[in-house]
């Protein structure tokens, strides 16, 4: 339960890209954040937000899950042209939240996982 964000894969090598980029924005840095950054980022927590729902615990994080979507939506859109105007400590903002709220739905789908192991009383 929960493997699109807690795979023995990790992330750590998207984030890696996106912060790359944002500290030297040349093409190649811009096109793996996008590519292997975020486009990772999107489509497995596109993944994670099925399993929330699969387990019954979407309502509670729905509002957050879209919170995170629109953190990858806004750094995409500062990567392709920023039209809106982002400054580079905007993007490290925007950076900064997304992977320490990772690691939150990580400790999220760990705890859901943890409570449905134990035993019912």
């Amino acid at each position: 339960m929960f493997e699109s964000i807690t795979g023995k894969d990790g992330f750590g090598y998207s984030f890696e890209k996106i912060r790359n980029a944002i500290a030297n924005g040349n093409e190649g840095n811009i096109h793996a954040a996008t590519r292997l950054g975020l486009d990772i980022l999107e489509k497995q927590y596109v993944l994670f937000e099925q399993e929330m729902d699969a387990a019954g615990e979407l309502a509670d994080w729905a509002y957050d899950l879209a919170t995170y979507r629109h953190a990858i939506t806004t750094l995409r859109a500062y990567f392709v042209g920023n039209p809106n105007g982002l400054t580079e400590q905007d993007a490290r903002i925007y950076y900064a939240y997304l992977e320490s709220e990772h690691e939150q739905f990580c400790a999220i789908a760990e705890e859901i996982v943890k409570e449905r192991a134990q035993p019912a009383n």
